[in-house]
């Protein structure tokens, strides 16, 4: 009938923005380099912004806080190995996390959900 408008019509604002919605695809693999605590010094009022997300980097590129505003850096990779399963709370589980990524922990050790389910540094299998 003409005049009428398709069935999908009326859906099209909402596939339009889902379209331009940046935050629905996934982060670029890998972690943002470690900030040594006491390492950035004062902020400046005017912080400069280079990217909000990862998609405003280039490559491999992750888009960084550093201390007042975000940069785009290079990954840092994740460790080698898988994290253990735990199917029940273990007896002596830390409760409390410990480290956000892989490179927070030191030596060859996984930044891994525990019984408990933080994440806490832990061997990998």
């Amino acid at each position: 009938m003409p005049g009428t408008a398709p069935p999908w019509a009326s859906q099209l604002p909402l596939l339009l923005l889902s379209a331009a919605w940046p935050s629905c695809v996934a982060a670029k693999p890998g972690g943002c380099p470690l900030l040594l605590r006491g390492s950035l010094g004062p902020c400046p009022e005017l912080a400069v912004r280079n990217c909000s997300s990862d998609l405003d980097c280039a490559g491999k590129k992750k888009c960084c806080s550093v201390g007042c505003s975000r940069v785009c850096r290079e990954p840092v990779e994740d460790k080698p190995g898988s994290c253990p399963t735990y199917s029940v709370i273990a007896p002596l589980a830390i409760c409390r996390s410990n480290c956000d990524m892989d490179h927070d922990c030191r030596d060859d050790f996984k930044c891994c959900r525990n019984g408990c389910g933080y994440l806490t540094c832990t061997r990998p299998r």
